[in-house]
């Protein structure tokens, strides 16, 4: 717990400007006249199945489904007879951001069914015979300082520091972008919703030594969703 501590502090240290004083709401709550403080927006920046990351032996829904059943942000893919065809379904669903493959289970009942996730959690548990595989993926957590449209963070969890597309957020020719903590020059690049390149960004790390999320602050966008 101490641990833990000390490395929220040193996170606040340096993006804690990107969520003082805000307060947290759904990513549904936004809308074209009317925003709240902070949201989230889960997006895939790895849509190839070469890149996908592999866990042996690691189940990622342990426990939290019934066999050939849906459960919230857990879908029943179907059953394959290999774990090649579930990572092609998964590969293949643009909402789907990590897979399950049960080869040989403890419980009959589940050998050869495949199941996805369509939320950010990546958290496999030892189980033998099931294979779990993640694209990579970001999710970014939207903040804006209260009486000031012009400026918006977005807090970005990713397994992975290159070209991100904030597809919720919609830039111009003014718009600027810069990463706290760093002096590094982030790219904008062209297309759609704000996108940008930090991967030659110097980020400081945790005192474990892993990036788990940076924050980045934006002049001059906006939002483009709306309910």
């Amino acid at each position: 717990m101490e641990e833990r501590l000390l490395q929220i502090g040193e996170w606040l240290a340096i993006y804690g400007e990107s969520i003082y004083a805000y307060g947290a709401s759904n990513f549904g709550s936004f809308s074209r006249t009317r925003t709240m403080p902070l949201a989230s927006e889960t997006f895939d920046v790895s849509p190839s199945i070469e890149d996908m990351t592999f866990a042996s032996d690691q189940n990622n829904v342990f426990g939290q489904v019934s066999p050939r059943s849906s459960k919230g942000s857990i879908v029943y893919l179907g059953s394959y007879s290999s774990g090649s065809g579930c990572e092609v379904a998964c590969a293949g669903n643009s909402s789907c951001l990590s897979f399950v493959y049960f080869s040989n289970s403890a419980d009959p009942a589940y050998v050869g069914e495949c199941f996805g996730r369509t939320d950010p959690v990546w958290l496999p548990l030892p189980q033998t015979g099931v294979t779990s595989g993640t694209k990579s993926f970001a999710t970014a957590y939207y903040t804006r300082p209260k009486g000031n449209d012009n400026v918006v963070y977005a807090i970005i969890d990713t397994q992975t520091l290159g070209s991100v597309t904030l597809r919720a957020l919609k830039g111009s020719s003014d718009t600027t972008v810069s990463v706290l903590g760093s002096e590094c020059a982030v790219k904008l690049l062209t297309g759609d919703g704000v996108s940008f390149d930090v991967s030659h960004c110097k980020l400081r790390p945790t005192p474990t030594g892993r990036i788990m999320a940076y924050a980045v602050k934006m002049t001059n966008v906006s939002f483009q969703y709306s309910n």
